[in-house]
């Protein structure tokens, strides 16, 4: 058999680990049987693996007993198959909040992002950051000590979210890695180790719009700028002053921190298990977007062993920024594999034609891992159901005879 034989007969039977691995929505209570159907399922359709990924409707506590048990047969099921089992790193998304246990530990864990407000002040004063007051030529505002705040004419201060993670935080993405990726490995790191592949993580961000803080922010602008972030906080609101150095800086700071904190923390301790970490951020499709959600993308991308995007809808783009900056830095870096999450909101009636297309548009921008937005079972005569128990099936075939009487 000639090389080029062999290269057809690859790609019309490839590899496993070259087949696409969906996002496998797992909801409603998780049964054995039903689990195993699925897997016996995805497996007759050529599909190489699968992220085990909870949605809403779960009724299986997350991470609890029953939970670890149905990982633990869809990983026994996936090797007697020979297929890929993965996780995936949250309930729902965007990860990093663990199921709401890294929020629960209080403020420091928990995200904040900076506002603005003009004299006179009503909101709370215990989270103001600084007080300043009006330069006499109008071309900036001066950071006030204590004792001059009553003089302030603004006062910049931070608010925050309860229920998400500080992405910019070591110590609080430290928690998530220990409460979702550690309690993985004592699960199953002995028994199974690197014959899992990894770990997805998903649309992880610091803000969508906004401007980010964290308790740890000013000492890390400090060491890496030489000045205090606090003095140029309203150049951040107000285009007088030097504001695009301040500006500049600032978010090169929360870009650092961000990647530092989330990208190479994560990266680094699946590295060191054997796993591949995968996944994408948040907000690719515009450079605006990336910057104030999660800061520069390719330098995430740097940490993750298979870097991936985010690709939602029909259409394809003119400008292929998104898989393009993907497959720059596996390119640069000699990471072999891409991944791209894909074909979610695309409605129930998208064509095969339309996902072939979509699919290899990705392919010649440099994706070759594709990632089903999501797995469901299309048997039914077209209607969908995901990881829940039989029940869902039986009341999705009685909803189609219904249909199908009505017609």
């Amino acid at each position: 058999m000639n090389l080029m034989t062999k290269i057809w007969d690859s790609l019309q039977n490839p590899p496993v680990d070259y087949r696409s691995v969906p996002l496998w929505s797992w909801n409603d209570r998780l049964e054995k049987e039903e689990l195993e159907r699925q897997i016996e399922e995805m497996h007759a359709a050529g599909i190489g693996g699968f992220f085990m990924h909870a949605r809403g409707g779960l009724l299986t506590p997350y991470m609890g007993e029953e939970w670890m048990e149905a990982i633990c047969l869809s990983i026994a099921k996936s090797q007697e198959l020979g297929m890929n089992a993965w996780f995936y790193d949250e309930n729902g998304w965007p990860s990093g909040f663990a199921d709401g246990k890294v929020p629960a530990k209080g403020i420091a864990y928990q995200q904040k992002q900076l506002h603005i407000e003009a004299a006179p002040f009503q909101s709370e004063p215990e989270r103001s950051l600084g007080y300043y007051a009006a330069e006499a030529d109008g071309q900036g505002y001066r950071l006030l000590s204590a004792a001059e705040a009553d003089a302030a004419d603004l006062r910049v201060y931070y608010e925050v979210n309860p229920y998400y993670t500080d992405t910019l935080s070591e110590l609080a993405v430290g928690e998530f890695i220990a409460t979702a990726y550690e309690a993985y490995w004592e699960q199953f790191g002995e028994e199974y180790g690197a014959q899992l592949r990894g770990v997805f993580t998903d649309e992880p961000q610091f803000a969508r719009g906004g401007l980010p803080w964290s308790f740890e922010l000013e000492e890390m602008f400090t060491s890496r700028h030489g000045y205090d972030v606090l003095t140029v906080l309203p150049s951040l609101f107000f285009n007088k002053g030097n504001y695009t150095k301040a500006r500049y800086d600032y978010w090169e700071c929360v870009t650092f921190m961000f990647t530092q904190a989330y990208a190479k923390q994560i990266g680094d301790w699946c590295e060191s298990k054997g796993w591949s970490a995968t996944g994408h951020v948040v907000d690719e499709q515009e450079l605006m977007h990336q910057v104030t959600s999660v800061g520069d993308p390719m330098a995430f991308y740097e940490y993750l062993q298979i870097p991936g995007c985010d690709w939602l809808g029909r259409f394809v783009g003119e400008e292929p920024i998104v898989p393009k900056q993907v497959s720059s830095v596996a390119r640069q870096l000699g990471k072999k594999r891409t991944i791209t999450e894909s074909f979610g909101c695309s409605g129930w009636n998208v064509s095969f034609a339309d996902l072939k297309r979509i699919g290899e548009w990705q392919f010649v921008h440099g994706i070759n891992l594709m990632c089903q937005h999501l797995q469901g079972d299309f048997a039914q005569q077209g209607f969908p159901f995901f990881a829940g128990s039989l029940h869902l099936q039986q009341t999705l075939e009685l909803n189609t005879e219904e249909l199908l009487q009505a017609k």
